[in-house]
C-alpha cells in the first residue's frame, strides 16, 4: 500500500474489513504535493528539507508501532526527478545530501546524524509579480558550517507525472553569499526561484519560492 497521509487510516480499514492478511507500506515519506497549501501563483508551497525528513521520521515510528499486520515499509525515492519542482521529491542534490537523505540513513542503521545539513531559517525577497528583466533583492538566513550559497530558477509546471518536467533557468547573479542581487527571466511565465546552501561536509538545503514573470 502507498500512503502519504497517516498510516492509521490503513489501519482502521484492515481492522473494518477484518482481513487476517500482512502488509507492507511500499511507499511513504514527506507529503506529497495534492497535501500541501498553494500560494498567490497557484503553486504548492513546499516544505522545508527539515519538514520532510521529520515527516519521514514521524511515519517510520508510526509504521513501526502499527506493528502486527503491517509488516514494514520503505521510503519513497524518486532521484533527482523534477517532478513539481527541481527539488520536491529529492533526497540529494546530485553528490549532496539533504536533511532527509541523512535522516533515511539514521533511522535504516542506527547511527547517528553526525553533521546535519543546514538549516535555512528563511529565504526573503522574491517577489510574487515581476516585469521582464527585472532586478530584485534576495536574503537568506541559514546555520551551519562553512556555508556557500548558490541561486537559480525553474519553470514552475505542476501535477505532470513524467520523470523530467521542469527545467532549470539560469540567472543572473549580482554579488554572493547570503545576501545578492537577482535579475528575473525575460519571458513571461511562472518561475521557481531558489537558494542552495551547502556545507563542508557533502551536505545540502534549499528553499524556493515562485515569482510570476509579466
Amino acid at each position: 500500500i502507498n500512503d502519504y497521509g497517516n498510516i492509521q487510516f490503513i489501519e482502521n480499514r484492515w481492522i473494518d474489513l477484518d482481513f487476517d492478511a500482512p502488509y507492507l507500506m511500499t511507499e511513504y515519506g514527506a507529503l506529497g504535493s495534492w497535501d500541501l497549501p498553494k500560494d498567490k501563483n497557484d503553486r504548492r508551497i513546499e516544505q522545508s528539507d527539515y519538514a520532510k525528513a521529520a515527516q519521514c521520521r514521524n511515519y517510520w515510528n508510526r509504521v513501526r508501532e502499527k506493528k502486527g499486520n503491517n509488516i514494514g515499509g520503505f521510503i519513497f525515492s524518486l532521484g533527482n526527478t523534477t517532478q513539481e519542482s527541481l527539488t520536491f521529491y529529492n533526497i540529494n542534490d546530485h553528490g549532496y545530501k539533504r536533511e532527509a537523505y541523512l535522516m533515511i540513513q539514521s533511522l535504516y542503521t542506527g547511527e547517528k546524524i553526525s553533521h546535519h545539513a543546514p538549516r535555512i531559517k528563511f529565504f526573503k525577497g522574491v517577489p510574487h509579480t515581476i516585469n521582464k528583466a527585472a532586478q530584485f533583492e534576495v536574503t537568506v538566513q541559514a546555520e551551519g558550517d562553512a556555508l556557500s550559497y548558490a541561486y537559480t530558477a525553474s519553470t514552475a509546471i505542476e501535477g505532470v507525472f513524467e520523470y523530467h518536467v521542469n527545467d532549470e533557468v539560469k540567472l543572473a547573479v549580482q554579488g554572493s553569499g547570503s545576501r545578492v542581487v537577482l535579475t528575473a527571466p525575460s519571458k513571461e511565465g511562472v518561475y521557481r526561484i531558489y537558494v542552495f546552501v551547502r556545507d563542508e561536509y557533502g551536505n545540502v538545503s534549499s528553499a524556493n519560492a515562485t515569482m510570476k514573470v509579466s
